[in-house]
């Protein structure tokens, strides 16, 4: 959130942005171990950004709504890390540098995203 350059825009948007951090992030909706690719090199950055057009009223409630549809409709390709050893078992033991790959869509259905709510 930007809020613009009025400070009670920018007190508002760092209090929507905060309470999804909170809800999101802190609270548990958003499983970490499903984000990561290999444990310790590789991982999936998310990133949600909500604009909020006019505040009639409930607009804490319409962005986290907002970002958690847009959390549940996004979709991880899956990827495929291969050893540089030509034994595909990832284990990094050759010469050669692992290689990864990212399975497109057409080829293989991406998994939707696990929330807990």
């Amino acid at each position: 959130p930007r809020g613009g350059d009025n400070p009670h825009q920018k007190l508002k948007a760092n209090k929507i942005l905060r309470l999804l951090e909170r809800t999101l992030l802190i609270g548990g909706s958003i499983d970490a171990e499903a984000l990561c690719v290999k444990s310790g090199e590789w991982v999936w950055r998310l990133h949600v950004e909500v604009s909020l057009l006019d505040d009639g009223g409930n607009a804490v409630d319409a962005c986290a709504l907002a970002a958690v549809a847009a959390l549940r409709h996004f979709r991880l390709p899956e990827v495929r890390i291969g050893g540089g050893d030509g034994d595909g078992n990832g284990n990094g033991n050759g010469d050669a540098p692992e290689t990864t790959t990212i399975i497109h869509s057409d080829d293989r259905e991406p998994s939707p995203l696990p929330l807990h709510h």
